[in-house]
């Protein structure tokens, strides 16, 4: 069994634009039932401001340092570590070094996806407790 994984970037300028895409996500979810799986799908959307301050109204909740808490929001808007590295101005292997810690702290084993969304549900959690 291999996983796959299909990421979306986009910004949509008007209602049109916005119409257009959920009617393609719309048009994905339909596609992807059709599908006979071994494991259910995981889908979430969110914008770069929810996840600003998601990330700014969480920090006092979860033991991340600063760095961490940049390094994760950026991993939620789906920045691959090269990006994160060039964005931040370090290297590959400190933002590497700094996702372990992430794991570490926040006690999560999964990789891929998989911690992209467990560490996405934890910085919403912790959001909505503030």
């Amino acid at each position: 069994m291999s996983k796959k994984k299909l990421i979306i970037e986009y910004a949509v300028r008007n209602d049109k634009d916005q119409a257009v895409i959920s009617e393609f996500n719309h048009q994905v979810l339909t596609v992807l039932s059709q599908v006979q799986l071994s494991e259910p799908i995981k889908m979430y959307w969110v914008s770069e401001a929810e996840v600003d301050s998601r990330a700014a109204a969480q920090a006092s909740e979860l033991p991340l340092s600063k760095r961490q808490w940049e390094i994760a929001v950026l991993l939620c808007k789906h920045y691959s570590v090269k990006r994160i590295a060039d964005s931040l101005y370090i290297s590959e292997n400190t933002v590497k070094k700094h996702i372990q810690n992430i794991k570490k702290t926040l006690e999560i084993d999964a990789s891929g996806a998989d911690f992209l969304y467990q560490l996405y549900e934890r910085m919403s959690s912790a959001s909505e407790e503030v």
